[in-house]
C-alpha cells in the first residue's frame, strides 16, 4: 500500500513547487503569525469546500506551532481568519 495516493503525491510536488517559487520570488518564507521563519504553507480553507492548496493566493506561510496552535484551537482560529468555519451563516 503507497504510504500517499497519487492524487496527494502530485499534489505534494506541485506545494512543493510552490514553497520554493514564493521563496525565490520573496526570500524566506516568515510566518505570518509570529514573525519567525515558516516551515508550513496553510490553506485557511477546507479542500472539501473548493479551497486549492496549491493556488498561492490561497496559501498562508506559517512556522509549525503556529500551524499546530491553529488547529489546535479551532473556536479562536477562525474568529481570528486563521480558518474558515465550516459553518454556511447566511
Amino acid at each position: 500500500m503507497r504510504a500517499v495516493s497519487a492524487k496527494r503525491a502530485r499534489e505534494n510536488r506541485i506545494r512543493a513547487r510552490l514553497r520554493a517559487g514564493l521563496i525565490e520570488a520573496n526570500g524566506p518564507l516568515i510566518c505570518a503569525r509570529c514573525e519567525r521563519l515558516a516551515d508550513d504553507l496553510h490553506e485557511p480553507g477546507k479542500r472539501s469546500q473548493g479551497a486549492d492548496p496549491t493556488d498561492p493566493e490561497q496559501v498562508i506561510p506559517l512556522c509549525r506551532a503556529c500551524h499546530d496552535h491553529i488547529h489546535t484551537h479551532v473556536a479562536e482560529s477562525v474568529a481570528a481568519g486563521w480558518l474558515k468555519s465550516r459553518k454556511v451563516i447566511s
